[in-house]
C-alpha cells in the first residue's frame, strides 16, 4: 500500500496541490486506523462471547466410564 501511495503522490500533488494531497491522505489514514480499531474491538468481543459459551457448555476432560464396561467377561 505504501508503494502505491508513494508512486501516485507526485502526479496527484502536481494536479491538486501538495497541501490538498497531504490533507486527504492524512484523512484516509486516520479513517483506516479508526475502522481497524473498531474491527479489533468487535473481534475481541466475539472471541470473549465464544469463550464464555464454550466454558458454559464444556464437556469434562476425562470421559465417564460406565462401571459395566470395566468388568472383564466371565
Amino acid at each position: 500500500m505504501t508503494l502505491v501511495g508513494i508512486s501516485i503522490s507526485k502526479p496527484l500533488a502536481d494536479r491538486y496541490g501538495e497541501r490538498n494531497v497531504f490533507g486527504t491522505s492524512l484523512f484516509l489514514s486516520a479513517l483506516c486506523l479508526f475502522f481497524y480499531k473498531i474491527n479489533k474491538k468487535t473481534e475481541l468481543t466475539i472471541q470473549e462471547e465464544q469463550a464464555a459459551r464454550t466454558k458454559k457448555n464444556k464437556i469434562p476432560d476425562t470421559p465417564f466410564i460406565h462401571s459395566r464396561s470395566c468388568r472383564t467377561p466371565a
